[in-house]
């Protein structure tokens, strides 16, 4: 019995950024039927584990929606139902019969949900794109990284769209408890990981000029970095005030360092980073992570099999929600 229990969702989508927004809908109690096609497997079928983690505990129902005859299998079902999120390019539910226009004076309290890569609306809407087109599109692909843009398994963009539809689709349902309405809901993926320019854009805005790889604060600008240690294993150090620094130069047994973390000047900053990782080279992590096991701001970097075993982890009970069975 979760907080969302009693809410039904009906899921059009593929691949990694619907079923994971409807992932977390379901874990937080809402039921999720699929709307599978026969004719076009999801690939993420070829991942089965990740499928299984997205899909595994959803039901589901095997339908062509190109199939005539397709809509009136689906409008029944959207009486019983509060949400649809769909992930089509703009225009294909259209095609169907199924988009928000079509379907809202019969179903005025369905909450709509369109996740696409740019929206409904503008030049980009129909092009196609996958999450390294958002992030370059964004900005964050031009600084995210220390020198040229980076690489990261972590499909940031695709997560930012999701966890912005969950958003936007819990703020349409406390909205239904007032109005007792329904509400079309526009989200792009690419605008997602726009807004995760929080911290630089505002300046950006302003006039300042675009940050640039490795020169700001937190992409290898100043000591906040990874250093690696003498068995080949890396801590991360990210202590930005005073009073980390202060516990991290002690646990270093530098003291004296306390000041030239302090000093923002790049020269100085990238000198204070070679002699860090001199330092660091000099023991074996678990050494490393003892000494600086207080209030430093030191972390192992874990591989992902340790991560899901780390006692914190295992202690809160977030690892067991990757292990779903398989669809």
């Amino acid at each position: 019995m979760g907080p969302l229990t009693g809410l039904k969702v009906l899921d059009f989508s593929t691949l990694l950024p619907g079923p994971f927004a409807t992932r977390q809908l379901a874990d937080l109690g809402a039921e999720v039927l699929r709307i599978v096609s026969p004719r076009h497997p999801d690939l993420m079928q070829q991942f089965p584990t990740t499928d299984g983690y997205l899909n595994g505990d959803k039901r589901r129902v095997l339908l062509d929606l190109a199939e005539p005859g397709a809509r009136d299998q689906v409008r029944p079902l959207l009486g019983d139902y509060d949400i649809v999120l769909e992930q089509f390019r703009p225009g294909v539910m259209a095609k169907f019969g199924l988009d928000y226009e079509s379907l809202k004076a019969d179903f005025p309290e369905l909450i709509y949900c369109s996740l696409t890569g740019y929206g409904q609306t503008g030049p980009l809407k129909d092009k196609a794109g996958h999450d390294i087109n958002y992030q370059a599109l964004s900005g964050l692909a031009s600084y995210g990284g220390s020198e040229r843009p980076q690489l990261t398994s972590v499909p940031v963009a695709d997560l930012a769209g999701s966890l912005n539809a969950v958003i936007a689709i819990l703020a349409a349902v406390h909205e239904r408890h007032r109005t007792g309405r329904g509400r079309y809901l526009d989200v792009s993926m690419a605008e997602s990981a726009l807004k995760l320019n929080a911290m630089e854009a505002p300046a950006v805005s302003a006039g300042t000029p675009s940050p640039e790889p490795g020169r700001g604060w937190l992409n290898g600008g100043l000591f906040y970095d990874y250093y690696q240690c003498a068995d080949g294993k890396w801590v991360s150090v990210g202590g930005l005030e005073p009073k980390f620094i202060q516990a991290l130069c002690d646990g270093l047994e530098r003291p004296e360092w306390v000041e030239r973390f302090l000093d923002p000047s790049p020269a100085r900053q990238q000198a204070l980073k070679v002699d860090l990782q001199a330092v660091f080279a000099g023991e074996v992590r678990s050494v490393w992570l003892q000494r600086l096991s207080g209030d430093c701001c030191v972390e192992p970097v874990l591989t992902l099999a340790e991560a899901l075993q780390h006692p914190h982890f295992v202690e809160r009970g977030v690892h067991k929600s990757f292990f779903r069975r398989l669809d």
